[in-house]
């Protein structure tokens, strides 16, 4: 930067040292790693909502065909909301390690354009589903306390 003139350095004519190239190899690496732990995890989450739709239609009074078809509609609505939201994150990290390390291999500049816009996405939906699920945890302690005074 020329202190004298003041003039900005021009931040998008930045070129990517060893170093940096380097840095973003090792965080595509660990954004693939981090999908497959998202990945694992629905599938994870499928598994247990599978266990406990099975004991819940076996236990309890009444008809268990009806108990089972009853825990079955609530597993699938859950699963699938829960999927729905763990879902894209989870893709878009996977797509962004993909695509930088191609784009790292290549030393293509429209592959990395594309993984940092995948990046970007994870990012504000992951922020959006922090700000959601912290709203819904104040509103239940909220809640809680009211509901405790009264």
């Amino acid at each position: 930067m020329d202190q004298k003139s003041g003039a900005q350095p021009d931040i998008f004519s930045i070129t990517f040292t060893d170093q940096m190239k380097a840095s973003l190899g090792a965080a595509s690496r660990w954004a693939r790693i981090l999908a497959i732990v998202g990945f694992v995890s629905i599938g994870l989450w499928a598994a247990a909502f599978t266990l406990i739709t099975l004991s819940q239609g076996s236990s309890g009074s009444g008809s268990s065909a009806y108990n089972a078809g009853y825990w079955f509609g609530y597993f699938l609505g859950v699963l699938a909301f829960l999927g729905a939201i763990l879902f894209y994150p989870a893709f878009a990290l996977l797509k962004y390690a993909n695509k930088a390390r191609g784009a790292l291999a290549a030393a293509d500049e429209t592959q990395m354009e594309a993984a940092f816009g995948y990046l970007k996405t994870a990012f504000r939906y992951i922020v959006i589903l922090s700000v959601a699920s912290g709203s819904f945890l104040v509103v239940g302690v909220i809640s809680l306390i009211i509901r405790a005074l009264s």
